[in-house]
């Protein structure tokens, strides 16, 4: 297993810490908390933009914990261009080692789709700023105290509700996902409960532990049986402190693909539309007395049974489409 610690100072509009076990984590979150600042103001998404007196502030709460740290941020490539929602790993005497671009922007939140249509409805649409996506997973090695790397798939927010995504980081080799997120859009409602409940569900499904940190909403430990440990209170500041197996076997969801969901659905149709044709043949040979009458309905019967296994096969090929 692997130990998994957060500190989180997770009061309204303040950053998460990461740090790592060996020593009171008490002691470990209040040294890191003191050299990156306590009262870090940041985007409702995930962080705020990483600039030098940033980073300055990241590497000395990453020596002070002498650990590797991941943390989320907005960044522009260059300083220009559009913003994209990213997850950075910072590595003791090292600095910043890799970085993740988030591939699957959620609307009307990263992306805003039909913008000239939909600003005339709100003056919303033009507040939020179009993000630049990535093109490929987050599937990102991380070297533990011990020099054993770890794979972790990353998964920004609500990526783990995307099926092809956490398929694509676990088929890339992820030893645990990480869901870094921040749920501050949501305030006091029910989102971020529901959000946790979604990244038990994807532990079961692809049989992987699950960190998920929430900046201000419920954060947990998840193991690949969906069980969640030490569960935290939104708006409270806590410290996460456990182990989570570690996990590279595929389970059937991975083996299967995007398929069973539609393919079922397609045979439940088909059936559904066979049970209707046996039905009405049996109604027509009640009506013996007309059969003229009773030789068209049933014509008429199959003609509809046909046409709607069609509608039932291009709804099931739509389906796999969308889930694909």
């Amino acid at each position: 297993g692997v130990g998994v610690d957060a500190g989180l100072a997770a009061d309204r509009g303040v950053d998460i810490d990461l740090g790592q076990g060996g020593e009171d984590m008490d002691v470990v979150r209040q040294r890191a908390l003191r050299k990156i600042g306590h009262r870090h103001q940041r985007h409702p998404r995930t962080a705020e933009p990483v600039g030098q007196a940033a980073t300055d502030q990241i590497m000395a709460a990453v020596e002070a914990v002498g650990a590797p740290l991941v943390l989320g941020g907005l960044s522009r490539q260059g300083g220009a261009g559009p913003p994209a929602n990213m997850v950075f790993s910072y590595l003791p005497r090292y600095g910043l080692d890799q970085t993740y671009r988030k591939v699957y922007l959620a609307p009307f939140g990263e992306i805003m789709p039909l913008r000239p249509l939909l600003r005339h409805l709100s003056p919303w649409v033009d507040r939020i700023d179009d993000l630049s996506a990535g093109d490929r997973p987050g599937v990102m090695s991380v070297p533990l105290g011990t020099g054993r790397p770890v794979n972790l798939g990353l998964a920004i927010c609500f990526e783990i509700v995307v099926d092809r995504a956490v398929r694509d980081l676990v088929k890339g080799g992820a030893q645990l996902l990480v869901v870094p997120t921040s749920n501050a859009w949501f305030g006091d409602g029910d989102q971020s409960a529901q959000h946790l409940a979604i990244s038990r569900v994807r532990a079961v499904e692809y049989g992987r532990s699950i960190a998920h940190v929430s900046n201000v909403g419920v954060s947990g430990l998840i193991t690949p049986d969906g069980v969640v440990h030490e569960r935290t209170v939104p708006y409270t500041q806590a410290t996460l402190a456990g182990q989570l197996p570690l996990r590279t076997e595929q389970t059937l969801t991975v083996r299967t693909g995007p398929w069973v969901v539609p393919a079922a659905a397609l045979v439940l149709a088909l059936a559904g539309c066979g049970g209707s044709g046996g039905t009405h043949d049996s109604h027509a040979s009640t009506t013996a007395a007309r059969p003229s009458s009773a030789s068209a309905a049933r014509r008429r019967d199959s003609a509809a049974c046909r046409s709607g296994r069609l509608a039932s096969a291009a709804s099931g090929v739509a389906l796999a489409i969308a889930i694909c």
